[in-house]
Order: C-alpha cells, then sequence, then structure tokens
C-alpha cells in the first residue's frame, strides 16, 4: 500500500536515521516486521530511558506502549520534525513521566542512569568511553546530533557514525545476556499483531 508523501523536506540523515525514515514509511503501510525492526534497533535505548523515571517492569511496560502508538501513528509521522529516534525518545520520556504520576511514585528520577549492576549497565560499561556518553547523551538527556557535534567538536556525521555503532554493539551484547524486558515489550507486539485496531492503552 502507497503512503502519502511527507509533508517537510527531512533534515540531513545519517545512515540509520534514513533506515528508521524506511521503517516508519513500512509501519505505516501496515508492516509488522518492520514494528519488530525498529523495536530491535531502539527498545534498549528506551529502556534505559524509561529507568531513570520508573521501576523496571514499569520501565519495560511503557516501552512496550510506545512502541504500540508508533504503530498507530506512523501514518502521521513528518521526518521534517523530527528524526524516529527522536520521536521515539519524546514519547517514551512523555508517557513514563505520565505512568509515574498515574502511579503517585514520589521523589526525583533516580540519579544513576542505569544501575552498573543491571543488565543494561554491564553492556554499557562494555562501550568506549565515547560510544557510552553519546548513546547517555542521546537517549537519557535527550541530546541531538547537532548539540553532540558541537559539544564534543566532532562533526554531525561522525557523532551519527559513533552513535550508530554503540547502538549496534549494546544490542549484541544484550541479545547475548538474553535481556528480559525485550520480551515483554514482543508480548505487546504479539497484542498489536492480533488487533492492530484497538487503541493504544493510557498509562
Amino acid at each position: 500500500m502507497a503512503t502519502e508523501p511527507r509533508a517537510h523536506a527531512p533534515p540531513a540523515l545519517g545512515r540509520d536515521e534514513h533506515e528508521d525514515v524506511a521503517l516508519m514509511d513500512r509501519i505505516a503501510a501496515r508492516d509488522m516486521i518492520a514494528l519488530r525492526e525498529l523495536c530491535d534497533r531502539h527498545s534498549v535505548g528506551l529502556y534505559g530511558l524509561a529507568l531513570r523515571i520508573l521501576p523496571e517492569s514499569q520501565a519495560a511496560a511503557v516501552v512496550a506502549q510506545v512502541f504500540v502508538e508508533a504503530w498507530h501513528e506512523a501514518p502521521s509521522y513528518d521526518v521534517g520534525l523530527c528524526t524516529p529516534a527522536a520521536w521515539l525518545i519524546e514519547r517514551t520520556r512523555t508517557r513514563a513521566i505520565a505512568r509515574r504520576r498515574f502511579l503517585g511514585i514520589q521523589g526525583e528520577s533516580r540519579d544513576p542512569i542505569v544501575s552498573p549492576a543491571s543488565e543494561v549497565g554491564r553492556a554499557l560499561a562494555e562501550l568506549s568511553t565515547e560510544q557510552r556518553w553519546f548513546i547517555e547523551q542521546t537517549y537519557f538527556f535527550g541530546s541531538t546530533r547537532a548539540e553532540l557535534a558541537q559539544r564534543s567538536g566532532l562533526s554531525p556525521n561522525v557523532v551519527a557514525e559513533c552513535l550508530s555503532q554503540g547502538m549496534r554493539t549494546l544490542r549484541d551484547l544484550l541479545q547475548q545476556s538474553a535481556l528480559k524486558h525485550k520480551s515483554l515489550v514482543e508480548a505487546d507486539l504479539i497484542a498489536v499483531n492480533d488487533g492492530v485496531g484497538s487503541t493504544p492503552r493510557t498509562p
């Protein structure tokens, strides 16, 4: 099924960002495999972001919800406004904060970005200092590629490649350790596949 052309001209994109946009186009055409690929590419970073705000079980649920929303809202996604990664990060942060308030969790979000003892924390420790910094700044603090380029003194393309390499390594490490949150995310994606006409859950 053909999709409508994007309303805005896309910003300069790196290879991974182009691939993400292509996945969003396929999701808009109701391609469940593309949704799973998008989940594989970003669920680890989004889970780490949600962990800064919520307990482990709730963080996994929020990440699943965000991908359910990606399924429903892909037809209206506009690459001219933000990259798919930025869309997912902002949606995860917003949904995690809303769920935290809904559950009545008091106090500030956790200071540690990710516990060093957690699966994600141990995997992050295996990365180079540079890769870890780019991933943390992107997924946990919402920094853009342009901001990271300015702060690091590197070109946006170098930043994008370093981030891409770091995320590929992180995904490989977590696949080896069979990160349990992925099964929770995939369970919700199966539910989407069984009932694609349903509406996304509230917090």
